[in-house]
């Protein structure tokens, strides 16, 4: 990590840049150890922060701003036009609501879903393509025997409804 002042063309004064540089893996396979790094630099007015505890600031923002940007156009939370307010806001805690019970549900399901944005658990989990089928007031899904992420999907169905696989 590190700390340096820099002024780039068009300021009108020179600012504080932090640098951090993360060891991501060594490969040993070859004659010498070859290190493989990330690097992250942020430009910033604190003085208090090290370059560490700026980092972590700024990944925790990143978060939170993933997750306003999946709520907004993944959810549709900003597409809410009604002319009353009080139905705006209901359709919003609605949106809100089915947004943190599909994450809740990630969180449950675990494996790769866990890290999976809204648009693409709606992509290989709920749109699968099969057969539903009622029988004795039971529903039962039939589905391909191949699919894309059957691991992922039947961990995210057994916390909702029987599957049957021809």
């Amino acid at each position: 990590q590190t700390i340096f002042y820099h002024q780039c063309a068009g300021w009108s004064h020179e600012r504080r840049f932090l640098a951090v540089r993360y060891l991501k893996k060594v490969d040993k396979s070859g004659l010498f150890d070859m290190s493989d790094y990330d690097y992250f630099c942020y430009v910033t007015t604190d003085e208090s922060l090290t370059p560490l505890q700026t980092h972590h600031k700024y990944g925790e923002r990143a978060t939170c701003e993933t997750w306003i940007d999946e709520c907004k156009n993944q959810m549709k939370a900003c597409n809410i036009r009604t002319k009353d307010f009080f139905a705006n806001a209901a359709l919003f805690q609605c949106s809100i609501l089915a947004y943190n019970i599909i994450k809740w549900m990630a969180l449950l399901a675990g494996g790769k879903v866990r890290h999976w944005e809204v648009k693409t658990i709606r992509l290989y989990i709920v749109r699968v393509a099969g057969k539903l089928i009622e029988s004795a007031r039971q529903l039962t899904l039939k589905l391909p025997r191949m699919f894309l992420y059957q691991d992922e999907w039947r961990r995210w169905e057994q916390m909702s409804l029987s599957v049957s696989f021809d």
